[in-house]
C-alpha cells in the first residue's frame, strides 16, 4: 500500500485486492494445503508456478510470464497474509 503525496489517502496497487484474496484462500484450501504450506507460502509457490498470476493480480495483461511489476507491493501482500 502507497500514500498518494496529494491527498495523503492509502493507495492499493493490486486492484480488486480483496476479492483476490477471497480466491487465493478457496482455492488453498480446495487444494488441502493447510497441511502443508501456510497461506502465504502457498501463495508465494502459486506466483512461482503460475506464469499468469502476476497478470491476474495486477489485471496486466501486458506482462511477460512471470513478471511481477510491484515486487514490494507484492511482498508488502505476502506478509499481510
Amino acid at each position: 500500500m502507497y500514500k498518494d503525496l496529494l491527498t495523503s489517502k492509502n493507495i492499493n496497487m493490486i486492484p480488486r485486492r480483496d476479492y483476490k484474496q477471497k480466491i487465493l484462500e478457496e482455492n488453498y484450501r480446495i487444494n488441502d494445503n493447510e497441511k502443508i504450506h501456510s497461506f502465504s507460502e502457498y501463495v508465494e509457490l502459486e506466483s512461482q508456478n503460475d506464469p499468469n498470476f502476476f497478470r491476474w493480480l495486477f489485471e496486466q495483461d501486458d506482462l511477460s510470464d512471470f513478471e511481477n511489476p510491484e515486487p514490494d507491493t507484492f511482498s508488502d501482500f505476502l506478509n499481510e497474509l
